[in-house]
């Protein structure tokens, strides 16, 4: 037992506990929040589901454990517009930002390791012309 009451079947409810999620490879920010969130675990229900997204944890990865086939499509279908409302308007927004703020620093360190990257290559030329069939 997973501390989930199925992870194969579905069950209305079913309760992740800290345990559970290291032994699925949750990222450790991830476990340290749900641990400080819910001591004891949580039972996966609306309240509780809302509590952790509020709280900053990751709800959606959660689902691929929880869904069965079938329920993992109806909840695709019907998080569409959210999901696409998100990486239109908001994730593109974000990553234009991103890209702007870190192209300067991008520039230095590109300028920076560029003597060093030539050199590799150098060396490793004749090891991969050899390695070539």
């Amino acid at each position: 037992m997973l501390g989930v009451r199925s992870v194969k079947g579905y069950s209305a409810t079913m309760k992740i506990t800290t345990r559970f999620l290291v032994q699925v490879n949750a990222c450790v920010a991830q476990v340290v929040l749900f641990s400080r969130i819910f001591p004891e675990g949580a039972e996966t229900t609306p309240e509780n589901l809302l509590v952790a997204a509020r709280a900053g944890l990751d709800i959606s990865w959660l689902r691929q454990f929880i869904f069965p086939a079938a329920a993992a499509q109806r909840y695709n279908e019907e998080i569409g517009p959210a999901r696409k409302h998100y990486n239109e308007e908001i994730a593109a927004v974000a990553w234009k930002r991103y890209d702007e703020e870190i192209a300067a620093a991008q520039n230095c360190y590109d300028e920076e390791t560029a003597p060093a990257w030539q050199r590799y290559n150098e060396e490793i030329a004749p090891v991969l012309a050899k390695a070539l069939p």
